[in-house]
Formats: structure tokens, C-alpha cells, sequence
């Protein structure tokens, strides 16, 4: 048992300097450990997510870019990861992407049960995305 609890504290310690480098905690305006869609959104947009896409700069995601963003990782479309499709981001059906429109989609990705705020266990898929290894920062050939 003692050496249960010495493993335990252990992790603890060594999983401390990570959870000081989440984004999603600075994302937290209010405090209460979860994300509304605002704040969400506002985190969202200072990572840069949508901006690395815009690749003509002009503010918007045409279906191409949309599309660019996902060549080289369609594997998780197989998996059932990806969202969905140009169209089902695109709630105002103008044929472009706002970043609002792209945050809204990705935050109803990650609000898995539905509850309109993220909790612990959908930040941390957030962060595993955001990583140096995750879904945002993969190499793509675009």
C-alpha cells in the first residue's frame, strides 16, 4: 500500500510542470474549471488554429482550405474523429468560414456530452489536439 502511495505522489509531482503548461486553464475567464463558448472561442482564436488555415489570409476558410487542413491526417476521419463536413461548419450555408463559425463547430466537437460548457475530460482532449504531436500540429503537405 505504502508503495502504492509513494507511485502515486510521484505522478503527481512529475505530472505538476504539464498540467502548469495547459492552455486551456488560461482560457478559464471566470475561474469555475470550465469552458464556456465564449471563452472557448476566445482561447481558440488566440492559439492561431484558424489563421494557420487562412492560408490567402483574407479572414475566411473557402472549402479548399477547409479541406487542406485535414490532407495527411484523413485516418481519423476513419476513425470517426474528424468532424464533419465543409457544410455542416458552415451554419450561415454562404459557401466561407468565419472563425466564429469554425470555433462553434469545433467547441460542439469537443462538448461531447452536450452540456454547453467543456468539462475536465473534454479540455484534456483539447489539449492533447493542441500538443506538439496532436491533431492540430501535424505535418501537413498543403
Amino acid at each position: 500500500m505504502k508503495t502504492l502511495k509513494l507511485t502515486m505522489a510521484a505522478l503527481a509531482v512529475t505530472a505538476a510542470p504539464a498540467m502548469a503548461q495547459m492552455m486551456t486553464p488560461a482560457w478559464d475567464g471566470d475561474g469555475d474549471t470550465l469552458l464556456s463558448q465564449d471563452e472557448f472561442n476566445v482561447g481558440f482564436s488566440q492559439a492561431g488554429i484558424f489563421g494557420g488555415y487562412d492560408r490567402d489570409a483574407d479572414g475566411m476558410l473557402n472549402e479548399q482550405e477547409y479541406a487542406d487542413s485535414f490532407v495527411e491526417i484523413e485516418n481519423y476521419r476513419d476513425e470517426g474523429y474528424l468532424p464533419g463536413d465543409f457544410a455542416d461548419f458552415d451554419a450561415d450555408a454562404d459557401g466561407m468560414l468565419s472563425e466564429d463559425e469554425y470555433n462553434t463547430s469545433w467547441f460542439s466537437e469537443y462538448d461531447v456530452d452536450g452540456s454547453g460548457v467543456l468539462e475536465e475530460e473534454e479540455r484534456m482532449v483539447i489539449e492533447n489536439d493542441l500538443s506538439q504531436e496532436g491533431f492540430f500540429n501535424r505535418e501537413r503537405d498543403i
